[in-house]
């Protein structure tokens, strides 16, 4: 499976102590320079900038489509831009991304879709988190770039998200009015 993640479900897995999931759901992950050159954005280290680094099943690559990224930016940021544009290059099956802009470009374009939620719901689906409420708290209180990201954890959620078990893949109304009706339905797509 070819996963191709941009920067915030990286950083919020990692402020959340999560940052293996990735490869333990996906084996590899790709990363566009784009999303590493915002892991050091401000001459910060990020939280994910470290773990991206020392991760051999992390694999940075350049981005070759520049026109797609440049016509994507008018609407996203670089990471975004660059993350969709690999994603196509490469013929993923799958992009990582959260913000709300940056998934309805990436949707458009044919591609496959999940956040940083449904990572934890498909982790906790395959007993790799045994309970949802601590990443949930941990996300809701410590999100590394809450502005950027599109998606917002209120109390409402939280509930539901915690309650699911063998049918979580029908939750799909609490993100309704986050403006992602979709995350938790685009989460446990079926493979292929």
């Amino acid at each position: 499976m070819i996963v191709v993640s941009d920067t915030s479900p990286i950083t919020n897995l990692a402020a959340v102590g999560q940052f293996e999931l990735l490869r333990l759901l996906h084996g590899e992950v790709h990363i566009a320079e784009g999303v590493w050159d915002e892991l050091n954005a401000g001459d910060e280290r990020w939280p994910g900038r470290d773990e991206v680094a020392a991760a051999q099943w992390a694999h940075r690559r350049a981005v070759s489509n520049r026109a797609l990224v440049v016509a994507l930016q008018r609407d996203l940021d670089r990471g975004e831009a660059e993350s969709i544009a690999l994603a196509l290059e490469l013929d993923a099956d799958l992009v990582l991304l959260d913000e709300r802009e940056g998934r309805r470009a990436a949707q458009r374009l044919g591609l496959r879709v999940v956040g940083v939620l449904g990572l934890l719901l498909e982790a906790k689906a395959k007993s790799l988190v045994p309970a949802m409420r601590p990443y949930l708290d941990a996300l809701r209180e410590s999100w590394v770039l809450p502005l950027r990201c599109g998606l917002r954890l209120c109390a409402g959620a939280c509930p539901r998200a915690v309650a699911v078990g063998p049918g979580w893949q029908y939750l799909t109304h609490p993100f309704a009015a986050l403006g992602h009706a979709r995350v938790a339905a685009s989460a446990v797509a079926p493979p292929g």
